[in-house]
């Protein structure tokens, strides 16, 4: 393999020598940003398409009425085989991609090796595909990141205008996987802090526009998360409710934010590889089979509640199978907000290769159920798909710290620009309760 990669880092730099001496300088930042967007468009639509074959493949003999084993075989299994590719094969740690990848960049190392451009994906789609609870972001980030230094290396570009392609590229990889291009900007700007001229500026809208377009185009312009009523707009007569609803979702981020930081230390503690996926694995896989919607990235569990089917978050979970009481949906909610933050490292830092950013919508959507649940039968005015929405872009915000990234992509995964408005408030008021809340704590703790 490193042969391969050898002769493939050849090549490419023989063909990039050609057009760099054919190019001027504005142009070779050009076509590399245009080559760095298509790259990661397919990239995206490839990675999407690997995680559902294997996830539908794993799946699709569920049974209802029965013990389904395959929900803790799978997961844990997935851990162990990731673990085991990533060590023995790549020879490589690609956990936590975005922190690595941003590491590189404080020490100026701009130049990011080029398997690095495929190996995130085929780690990823092996851990959530086999039923790992997190998102596929972090991973096209990191191989976005990865195809702008190579591809900006292969056109001559160094120093600055290498270290730019690096941050054009991780945000290329957020715009195409969530097929939004303001949120992959906005991800550049918040997450990254890249400090933009005029002229960077329109580039990175650029290459996010182009991955976004690209992925959007390869998937036949479909939506991740389709939502029927995603042109209602948002009754303003119940406006009164949008700043309690960002507080109550921030109050959770802190839950969700303490609850995955704890994990991830415990994990950092274990010292063997080996034994540190078979616990993470045996973990997660248990999580998962008594809430199945932890399976994957959750987005079809995301459309069914969106659809106001709320009741398909318990389907196939065991206590649903054992106790078909209706108190039983508000504990599986309430079971999946308590664990989602724990199962999100279990598979990231367990072994696993998977994203943080998907997980915050799943938990804000449960959250919004979550409301809806046990607040409907009180008089709660918002339909239970309006409050689920509004909460993702809440808990994305409050557990992200990136309230504009947050506000973006789920007005854009959905299609809903209706939305905007009471998006924003609910996103703003659950990243300022976690601030105001964090603030209090150090000053507490002082």
């Amino acid at each position: 393999m490193t042969k391969i990669s050898d002769i493939s880092a050849t090549v490419l730099t023989r063909i990039g020598r050609w057009l760099a001496r054919r190019l001027p300088a504005r142009g070779a930042v050009a076509v590399a940003l245009l080559l760095t967007g298509l790259c990661a468009g397919l990239g995206a639509w490839a990675l999407k398409n690997l995680i559902r074959l294997l996830s539908l493949a794993l799946t699709e003999h569920l049974a209802e009425d029965s013990f389904n084993w395959i929900l803790f075989v799978a997961p844990a299994a997935g851990i162990v085989l990731t673990g085991l590719l990533t060590r023995h094969i790549f020879r490589r740690r690609l956990a936590h991609g975005t922190e690595r990848m941003m590491a590189d960049l404080r020490s100026r190392s701009y130049g990011l090796a080029l398997p690095l451009v495929y190996q995130p994906l085929l780690a990823c789609s092996l851990t959530i595909g086999s039923g790992g609870s997190a998102g596929s972001e972090g991973p096209i980030a990191y191989a976005g990141g990865a195809m702008g230094s190579n591809i900006g290396g292969m056109l001559g570009l160094r120093g600055p205008a290498l270290r730019m392609m690096v941050i054009c590229g991780a945000a290329a990889g957020i715009a195409a996987i969530f097929k939004a291009p303001l949120g992959g900007f906005f991800f550049a700007v918040e997450i990254m802090g890249a400090s933009l001229t005029v002229m960077q500026m329109f580039g990175l809208m650029s290459v996010c526009i182009v991955a976004g377009g690209t992925a959007f185009a390869l998937s036949g312009f479909t939506l991740d998360v389709v939502w029927a009523d995603a042109t209602q707009g948002f009754a303003w007569g119940h406006w009164w409710i949008l700043i309690p609803l960002g507080v109550a979702v921030g109050l959770y981020s802190l839950w969700y934010r303490g609850s995955a930081g704890a994990t991830r230390r415990m994990l950092g503690r274990v010292r063997h590889d080996w034994v540190r996926n078979l616990c993470a694995g045996a973990m997660l896989g248990l999580c998962v089979m008594v809430f199945p919607a932890l399976f994957g990235e959750g987005y079809g569990c995301v459309e069914h509640v969106l659809a106001g089917d709320l009741d398909s978050v318990r389907s196939f979970s065991q206590l649903h199978r054992l106790i078909s009481e209706p108190w039983v949906l508000p504990l599986v909610l309430g079971g999946i907000l308590l664990v989602k933050g724990m199962v999100v490292q279990l598979t990231d830092s367990g072994g696993g290769v998977g994203g943080t950013f998907a997980p915050t919508l799943f938990a804000g959507c449960m959250a919004g159920a979550l409301v809806s649940s046990v607040l409907v039968p009180a008089g709660w005015p918002l339909p239970a798909a309006q409050t689920a929405y509004l909460c993702m872009a809440g808990a994305m915000a409050g557990i992200t710290g990136a309230p504009f990234m947050a506000i973006f992509i789920t007005m854009e995964i959905t299609g809903s620009p209706l939305m905007l408005v009471p998006l924003a408030v609910v996103a703003l008021s659950s990243f300022a309760t976690v601030k105001l809340a964090r603030r209090l704590w150090r000053r507490h703790g002082a």
